[in-house]
């Protein structure tokens, strides 16, 4: 049955510490952290697939629009329309303001994304030239009651977002670092503490690559002259999460802009339907009903009936290549034929779900790299199956 869903978005849980054998893994499974948390399904309404990625922003940084702006009243001759509908997402919001940064300030080449680490290199990966962190910018006197321009400040929370993650796309982890406080750089990798740029590009060097993308902004919020929120639904490789974004206007190189301060559970249910598969843990195997979807976007219901924490893997096999290949392959990146999909940690005697989009025709692999009591990963004891994506 086609649904829509709302992911989870817990981001103030962790994943317990554990020992892989293919430690670039962790890169979803440590970003996934923020999305462990109860949610619930709602039927869809309009029969449609779901709203496509916004227009993306290119990896520059953006000027945020003036509070006397964003304080003045919207434009009575054009009607506003919602940005992240289906039909206006690629189309509502005007060309960003692209900055050019102070030239006493040196600034990595957008179009020269930082290279990611080689396999055979330390899995800490080379410093890179970034800039320091963001700088809050001290709020204007300015009238809080003065009324909002929604639509603008949709417009630059839209390239706020969408440029961070063609940085990330891009593998550019250090012009990436400039879009988001120490925060969220650490929330981005699973983590609960704050994290300083190079700290972040060292670690982030070292990560599968992977794509990025946003899907809808709604609910804008200006809470203060510095401060603003919306519900942001995105995807890390093909993984859905729904999340309420907080973004704060800092000083870059010079340049006045929104950054991505922190995310935190949201609400917002997003414009995709999604197939069911009905998925039981116990006795460290999986049973997956039904093993064949036709859709490209797959919702796991998953109940874990073991005392002990599992978590479905999904990913992408190349012809010959089999799971194996993760037990004898260590090191920081995946090995050579295998794709990362998306990935949730199901707790002992618990429950969750996983909402993945964007599925090609083919077989998909579930895996469990968890330990079991004595280390080994319960792959290892056959905790494996897979699922077909059949075309429409």
């Amino acid at each position: 049955m086609r649904q829509r869903v709302l992911p989870m978005s817990d981001l103030n849980s962790t994943y317990p510490v554990r020992t892989r054998l293919v430690a670039g893994v962790a890169t979803l499974a440590a970003a996934s952290s923020l999305l462990l948390g109860s949610w619930g399904a709602i039927h869809a309404q309009d029969g449609t697939s779901g709203a496509p990625p916004l227009e993306e922003t290119n990896c520059v940084l953006v000027a945020a629009s003036s509070i006397e702006e964003l304080r003045g009243a919207p434009d009575s001759t054009s009607e506003a329309s919602p940005i992240a509908s289906p039909a206006s997402a690629s189309t509502s919001a005007s060309a960003p303001r692209v900055a050019t940064p102070d030239a006493s300030t040196p600034q990595a080449s957008p179009v020269s994304a930082t290279p990611a680490a080689s396999p055979v290199a330390s899995p800490v990966g080379s410093p890179v030239m970034i800039v320091s962190d963001a700088s809050p910018v001290a709020s204007p006197d300015t009238d809080a009651s003065a009324p909002l321009n929604e639509e603008l400040l949709t417009e630059d929370l839209v390239a706020a977002s969408t440029s961070l993650t063609s940085c990330l796309t891009e593998g550019g982890f250090g012009q990436a670092s400039n879009h988001m406080t120490a925060t969220f750089r650490g929330q981005l990798v699973g983590s609960t503490q704050p994290l300083s740029a190079s700290d972040y590009v060292s670690l982030a060097e070292t990560f599968p690559p992977i794509n990025y993308s946003i899907l809808e902004v709604e609910n804008p919020t200006l809470v203060d002259d510095t401060t603003a929120t919306a519900d942001v639904v995105w995807t890390l490789a093909n993984q859905v999460r729904s999340d309420r974004w907080t973004f704060t206007i800092s000083n870059v190189q010079g340049v006045t802009m929104w950054t991505v301060d922190v995310a935190t559970p949201g609400t917002l249910t997003p414009s995709l339907e999604s197939t069911s598969i009905l998925t039981t843990i116990s006795q460290d195997r999986y049973s997956l009903l039904p093993g064949t979807v036709v859709d490209d976007t797959v919702l796991f219901e998953v109940n874990n009936n073991d005392g002990v924490d599992h978590e479905i893997l999904v990913l992408r096999l190349d012809d010959g290549i089999s799971t194996d290949v993760l037990l004898r392959t260590p090191g920081p990146q995946l090995p050579v034929g295998v794709t990362l999909i998306g990935q949730a940690t199901i707790a002992g005697d618990g429950d969750g779900r996983l909402l993945l989009t964007g599925l090609e025709p083919g077989v998909y692999t579930v895996v469990c790299l968890l330990p079991d009591e004595t280390g080994v990963p319960h792959l290892a004891d056959g905790m494996e199956t897979t699922f077909t994506v059949e075309a429409s």
